[in-house]
């Protein structure tokens, strides 16, 4: 649709004098206006265009107008989102109008965190998020804290961001980063291994490598022989063989034996040994009464006093120290004490009795036993 607009301005022509050419309106210049006059008439809508109710409401067709009357009565006798406008209040906030499916109503969204309304466009406003800007290259989303906003975090020196991941590639760190330099490193960890020496000491040594820690080396035990040990597979005792010049094992012989940790003697076996050896074994006694006579002597033995409390007693045994025992006795002020036997040869052998306090005169007995038949 279109205005009237006056093309030409005939009051001008008022001013003019008689006689000027355009002072006369010529009938072109009608045309001229009329014809605008048609076209701005014909491009209106006539009075009679005004839609009926009828036609409000079908909405079947867009060449009438409809009068605010019209339009009242149609969107009241409406349903749906039309009704709803009707019904709605002033929400006070921006405010978003849309239709609930599930609830078949118009409902006014409001704007949650991080959304916004700018002149009639919703923007996202969150954290300074809506401010970031493709950076042409590859960057992290972080909270800069100083700035309050999130920004980009460029990757730096020794970083490196291949497709999803960041990574610090080894190589780079290990020429980048100079162990000499490190702080904390203690001092001692700078050290030239060919400089440490290890002594195989006592009891140690070297059965392959070299004696520093520039590379590996076994050291073995060698003691005296106890490196060649092995298990005995029996209760041993470690000892000394000198005849081998090495420890060696040492079994128990006959009458002893372990128990746990503890080496015990077996007296039973003793016991049992003795009775069978002792059995026939020569004992020989004597006495010697306190005037120093000989009263019982074997048959061919003989008692020498020597001097105050000492006695020699032959026999004819021909045994050696190591073949017989010898114990004698004395009654010291009426108290049986043993005293000294002395130089005991092939066949004789003495007794002091001098060494005893209080000993009864010469008065003494011995008992002999002959084990020349047992060593």
């Amino acid at each position: 649709m279109s205005d009237y607009t006056i093309t030409t301005d005939f009051s001008v022509k008022d001013a003019l004098t008689t006689g000027d050419p355009e002072k006369i309106i010529l009938g072109a210049d009608f045309d001229v206006e009329f014809n605008a006059i048609d076209t701005a008439i014909t491009s209106k809508f006539d009075s009679n265009d005004i839609a009926s109710e009828a036609q409000a409401q079908a909405g079947s067709t867009d060449s009438t107008l409809i009068s605010p009357a019209k339009l009242t009565d149609w969107s009241q006798a409406g349903t749906g989102v039309i009704e709803d406008l009707w019904g709605y209040a002033d929400p006070n906030v921006d405010t978003l109008f849309g239709w609930d499916d599930s609830a078949g109503a118009a409902i006014g969204f409001t704007l949650g965190t991080g959304i916004t309304s700018n002149l009639g466009a919703i923007e996202m406003d969150f954290l300074g998020l809506e401010d970031l800007t493709d950076p042409g290259a590859d960057r992290i989303l972080f909270w800069d804290d100083s700035a309050g906003i999130f920004t980009w975090l460029t990757v730096g020196t020794n970083l490196d961001i291949t497709t999803t991941t960041l990574s610090a590639p080894t190589a780079t760190l290990e020429a980048a980063i100079s162990h000499d330099n490190l702080a904390s490193i203690p001092a001692n960890d700078h050290i030239d291994h060919t400089a440490v020496t290890i002594t195989a000491g006592t009891g140690l040594a070297y059965s392959s490598g070299g004696t520093d820690i520039s590379a590996s080396a076994t050291i073995d035990l060698s003691f005296l022989g106890i490196e060649a040990l092995t298990d005995p597979n029996d209760d041993r005792i470690m000892f000394w063989d000198d005849t081998a010049g090495a420890m060696a094992w040492l079994d128990m012989g006959s009458s002893l034996a372990v128990t746990g940790t503890t080496l015990d003697v077996v007296y039973a076996d003793i016991e049992a040994n003795l009775s069978t050896a002792t059995a026939s074994l020569p004992i020989y006694a004597g006495y010697v009464d306190s005037a120093g006579t000989a009263e019982v002597l074997p048959s061919g033995w003989t008692a020498t006093n020597d001097g105050t409390g000492l006695y020699t007693v032959t026999h004819n045994l021909g045994l050696t120290a190591a073949q017989c025992s010898v114990v004698a006795n004395t009654n010291a002020a009426g108290t049986r004490s043993k005293c000294d036997v002395t130089s005991v040869g092939t066949n004789s052998f003495g007794v002091d009795i001098s060494s005893d306090s209080g000993y009864f005169n010469d008065e003494f007995w011995f008992i002999l036993v002959d084990f020349s038949g047992q060593v």
